[in-house]
């Protein structure tokens, strides 16, 4: 596959050093060849933080599999398990229950419904096992642990069933249940995929929100998470495609994906989808590369405008800031926030509230607040 660099590398070198309005660092250069402004207060954070690299640029036939995008199901060949109170009932064996603990030991789909005062669900199975858990108006809070743990299996698909509303909280204490580090309301030592048509809402006033210790992919469905650390963490990559719908309310970073092992893990691909964020840390954290073609963002991170500077600047690259009064979003706008069409030179106008970018190429709309990239783009 042929190599090169994305366009939103110019992005990540402007954002990366701290300033949500600062001028892109030396020596960056647009896909159109520009060179762009340097700016001596940033650069060297700019450097220190940001490198871009040149990897081969992926698909969504690379990160996504059939099966991620599967919604559809048939209830009579689903598992039925239904939650009440403290406890959970079902008719099959591949369901173990122990007053508010519900272990799924097999492959299979399993349809999910009703409300758990206080307990969880394990997902136990053969390391060859694909499990499909449809949660159909779930409410589950755990005051010691993840509601939702992933401890083996080969892959999980969290399906969100249409029209359902769904709800997984924790009381802000983690207590450990075995050698896990079990630190999220949704918590998987495995590959985990969120998709369908439905709303999740998370509280993890204590911990993270959805953490995957392999690769976490969402290609569907509205989730609304508020965490007191990340928002979503991974250890070997974060994918967003689809129709998803993500807000995100983080102590942390909103989206945050590090690996420590491997240097080509730990990655961020987003094709499509809305996704609003406000983090104290970064808005998407990568440590190894960042890779955004299209979409619909609203970033607010590391404290909102407040804390960055405004400065201008006519040579952007192939991105325009036309945010309007206010700092309204760019689903709102329809257009980079502000609804002007960007012009083929690139530019960049302030505003009071966000700064709002437009990929003229991908037609990808952002709407961002001081610090919301860390790390690398290809």
């Amino acid at each position: 596959m042929k190599k090169k660099l994305v366009l939103l590398v110019a992005l990540l070198l402007t954002l990366s050093a701290g300033f949500g309005c600062g001028s892109l660092s030396r020596g960056s250069t647009s896909d159109s060849g520009q060179k762009t402004e340097e700016n001596p207060e940033n650069t060297a954070d700019a450097e220190e933080e940001s490198q871009s690299v040149s990897v081969e640029e992926q698909n969504d036939e690379d990160m996504f599999t059939d099966r991620d995008y599967e919604e559809d199901y048939q209830e009579e060949d689903c598992v039925s398990v239904t939650l009440s109170g403290t406890s959970a009932s079902s008719s099959s064996d591949s369901v173990e229950i122990s007053d508010g603990t519900i272990t799924i030991t097999e492959e299979g789909t399993y349809r999910i419904s009703g409300t758990l005062s206080d307990g969880m669900i394990i997902v136990n199975a053969t390391d060859t096992a694909k499990v499909r858990l449809i949660f159909d108006g779930v409410e589950i809070n755990s005051e010691t642990s993840a509601p939702l743990y992933v401890l083996e299996g080969d892959k999980v698909f969290l399906t969100l069933a249409e029209d359902s509303e769904n709800t997984l909280s924790n009381s802000g204490t983690y207590t450990a249940i075995d050698d896990s580090n079990i630190d999220s309301v949704i918590y998987s030592k495995q590959d985990l995929t969120l998709n369908g048509t439905g709303s999740l809402t998370i509280s993890s006033p204590g911990g993270h929100g959805i953490v995957s210790n392999d690769d976490l992919a969402i290609t569907g469905g509205t989730c609304n998470i508020t965490a007191a650390s990340h928002g979503l963490k991974a250890n070997d990559s974060i994918r967003i495609t689809g129709d998803s719908q993500l807000t995100v309310t983080a102590g942390k970073d909103g989206i945050h994906a590090e690996n420590d092992e491997d240097t080509s893990l730990g990655f961020v691909y987003i094709s499509d989808g809305t996704i609003a964020v406000e983090a104290e840390g970064d808005g998407i954290s990568a440590g190894s590369y960042m890779q955004i073609s299209a979409g619909t963002f609203q970033i607010q991170a590391g404290g909102g405008s407040e804390n960055g500077t405004k400065e201008s600047s006519d040579s952007w690259g192939d991105f325009r800031g036309d945010g309007g009064p206010g700092g309204s979003s760019p689903a709102e706008n329809g257009q980079g926030g502000g609804g002007q069409t960007p012009d083929r030179t690139g530019g960049r106008g302030e505003e009071r509230g966000c700064q709002s970018f437009r990929n003229r190429f991908s037609g990808t709309d952002f709407c961002f607040r001081r610090k919301s990239f860390h790390r690398k783009f290809i």
